[in-house]
C-alpha cells in the first residue's frame, strides 16, 4: 500500500480509509509543507529573525502561518505570496502600532464625556 501511494502520490490512509489523514489527533502537531514554500518562508525570515528580541514569539508565530497554509489547496506561487503578504503585514504593524503607548483608558473616557 504504501508503494503505490507513492506512485500515485497520496497519503497511504486515502487508499485504505478515503480519508487524507486517517488519525487527525496525531497529526495536530505535525506540518506537512511544500519544500519550496518553506525554502522562501526561511530565506525571507531570517532577516527578520536576527532582528528580533523575542525569537520565541516570532518562530511560532511564522510556523502557525505555515500551518495555515499547509491547509490551503493552492499553487505554490499563491502559497509565497499569502506567506509575503502576512510577513509584510505583521512587520507593518509591529513596526507602526507595537511600539505605540496608547492609554486606552483615556481614549474610553474622552469618547464617553463627547
Amino acid at each position: 500500500v504504501l508503494k503505490i501511494a507513492e506512485w500515485l502520490e497520496v497519503d497511504p490512509a486515502y487508499l485504505l480509509f478515503g480519508e487524507k489523514n486517517s488519525n487527525k489527533s496525531q497529526d495536530k502537531n505535525k506540518i506537512t509543507i511544500d519544500k519550496e514554500l518553506l525554502n522562501h518562508a526561511l530565506a525571507k525570515i531570517s532577516g527578520v529573525i536576527k532582528k528580533t528580541e523575542n525569537t520565541d514569539e516570532l518562530i511560532h508565530f511564522f510556523t502557525s502561518i505555515l500551518d495555515d497554509l499547509s491547509k490551503m489547496e493552492i499553487k505554490s506561487e499563491q502559497l509565497k505570496q499569502v506567506f509575503d503578504l502576512a510577513l509584510k503585514s505583521s512587520l507593518f504593524i509591529k513596526r507602526n502600532f507595537a511600539s505605540r503607548d496608547i492609554d486606552h483608558e483615556k481614549l474610553r473616557s474622552n469618547k464617553s464625556a463627547s
